[in-house]
C-alpha cells in the first residue's frame, strides 16, 4: 500500500498451510478465529503506527496466533480473497510503551504460557 500518512507503516506476513497441519489462525488481541484448509495461503497485512510495528506469529495447538500491535488494523486474505474481519475495523487500544499485547494479556492471566 502506498501513500500512508507520516508515522504509519504496513507490515505483511504470509502463512502457508500446504500440508494441512494448521486448523486455523487466531487474530490477537481481537480473539478472532479463521478456519483454514489444507493448501490455503493466508496473507495478513497490518497497517498502523510505525512504533511497535511487528506482526508476531506463535505456534499454538493445531494453529497459529497472529498478534497485531497497538493502533494497527489487520487485513486478512485467504487464497487471495479478502476476509471480512473485526480486526480490519476495530483499532486495538494503546498499551504502555514497550509492552506487546501478548505481554499485557499474559500479565492479566488471559494467555497462559502453555497457550503460546
Amino acid at each position: 500500500m502506498t501513500g500512508l500518512p507520516d508515522g504509519m507503516c504496513e507490515r505483511t506476513v504470509r502463512l502457508s498451510n500446504a500440508d494441512g497441519e494448521i486448523d486455523g489462525i487466531i487474530l490477537e488481541p481481537w480473539a478472532e478465529e479463521i478456519a483454514l484448509r489444507a493448501g490455503d495461503i493466508v496473507e495478513i497485512k497490518g497497517i498502523g503506527p510505525v512504533e511497535g510495528a511487528v506482526i508476531a506469529v506463535d505456534e499454538i495447538r493445531r494453529g497459529r496466533a497472529v498478534w497485531g500491535w497497538p493502533g494497527a488494523l489487520l487485513h486478512v486474505s485467504v487464497n487471495g480473497v479478502p476476509r471480512e474481519t473485526y480486526s480490519a475495523k476495530k483499532v486495538p487500544p494503546d498499551l504502555p510503551p514497550g509492552m506487546t499485547f501478548k505481554d499485557f494479556l499474559s500479565m492479566i492471566g488471559a494467555v497462559k504460557p502453555e497457550d503460546s
